[in-house]
Order: C-alpha cells, then sequence, then structure tokens
C-alpha cells in the first residue's frame, strides 16, 4: 500500500478516534456535572428536610403541651362551674328556707293579732270598736297617700335604683315594683327573688 494512503488512513483514523474520545470525555464531564448538581440538590432536600422534620417535631411538642394546657383549663372550668353551680344551689335553698321562716313567722303574728283582737272585742268591746274604727281610718288614709305616691313615682322622669342590687330601673320595673313589691323599687330580676 502507498505510504501516503497509510499516513492519510492513519491521519483519518487518529482524528476519529481524537474526536470520538473528546466526545466520551465531554460527555464523562456533563454527566460528572449532572452528578455534582444532583448531590448538592440532594444534599440541600435532605438539610431542608431534617430541619422541617426538626420544626415538625418542635410543632408537636408545642401542640401536645398546649393540649395538656388545654385539658388542665377544661378541667378547671368544670371545677369552677360545678363549684358555681352547687354555691347557686346552696343559696336557693337559703333564701327558700329564709323565706319559709319570715312566712312562718308572718303566720304566727297574724294568729297572734287574731288572738288578741278576739280577745280584745270579747273583753273590751267599745274600746275594741274605736280601735278598729281608728286603724281602719288610718288605712284609708295610708292607702290614699300610697295612691298619690305610686301616681307622683309613675309619673316622675327620674333615674331610680333598684332597692337591692341598686341598678338602674326601666319603666315596666317601677310599675311592677309600686305595684306588687309593697313600695319597694326593685328590677326584675329582684323581684322574681322576692
Amino acid at each position: 500500500m502507498n505510504p501516503i494512503i497509510l499516513e492519510t488512513m492513519n491521519d483519518i483514523i487518529n482524528q476519529v478516534e481524537t474526536r470520538e474520545w473528546n466526545r466520551v470525555n465531554d460527555h464523562r464531564q456533563r454527566v460528572v456535572k449532572k452528578m455534582k448538581n444532583q448531590s448538592q440538590k440532594i444534599e440541600y432536600w435532605k438539610t431542608a428536610t431534617g430541619e422541617a422534620e426538626d420544626r415538625l417535631d418542635e410543632q408537636m411538642l408545642l401542640n401536645e403541651n398546649m393540649k395538656d394546657d388545654w385539658v388542665v383549663a377544661t378541667e378547671k372550668i368544670g371545677q369552677e362551674n360545678s363549684d358555681l353551680h352547687n354555691e347557686i344551689k346552696r343559696l336557693k335553698k337559703s333564701h327558700a328556707e329564709t323565706c319559709s321562716y319570715w312566712r312562718i313567722k308572718v303566720m304566727s303574728v297574724e294568729e297572734e293579732n287574731k288572738c288578741l283582737k278576739n280577745e280584745l272585742s270579747v273583753k273590751h268591746p267599745v274600746i275594741f270598736q274605736k280601735t278598729y274604727q281608728l286603724q281602719r281610718d288610718e288605712i284609708e288614709k295610708l292607702k290614699d297617700e300610697i295612691k298619690k305616691l305610686k301616681t307622683a313615682l309613675k309619673n316622675s322622669s327620674g333615674s331610680f335604683k333598684c332597692e337591692k342590687c341598686n341598678i338602674h330601673l326601666t319603666g315596666d320595673d317601677i310599675y311592677r315594683s309600686v305595684d306588687e313589691c309593697e313600695g319597694r323599687l326593685m328590677c326584675e330580676s329582684c323581684w322574681v327573688v322576692c
């Protein structure tokens, strides 16, 4: 074979081999660079995931603590509610006993007055008649005075307060108090208890 052809063939083979070597080497460098980038991304996401897991653990611990606090607060509120309920029951019972006591007292005084009237009417009928007439006249005068005071109170534009709890009264409260609470000015809630 001709040496020029042989040399040309060798040059062509060398050029092909060099081109192939460069191509493979470039490809290898691109793959290595891509792998480095992916490794960096993996490291970044590992770090980010670890931090996120740490924050999640902290949040879960905080949630657990808040849950415990919530349970304690709920139990405390339940206990306070129970205590208030028991206090209300005790106060209602005490109020009922007090009302009952005074009803019995009033009934015994009324009974005593009846007995005294009967005794007075039997032993001293004239004195009884005069006393009875004076009492009736006094009662009539007091009723007239009460009517005048009721009218003046209802027509008044003043500011009134409940005698028990000191809150301002509405017009309805004043009318109810004047009509049914024996002249005492009371709000509706105090009037219901009375």
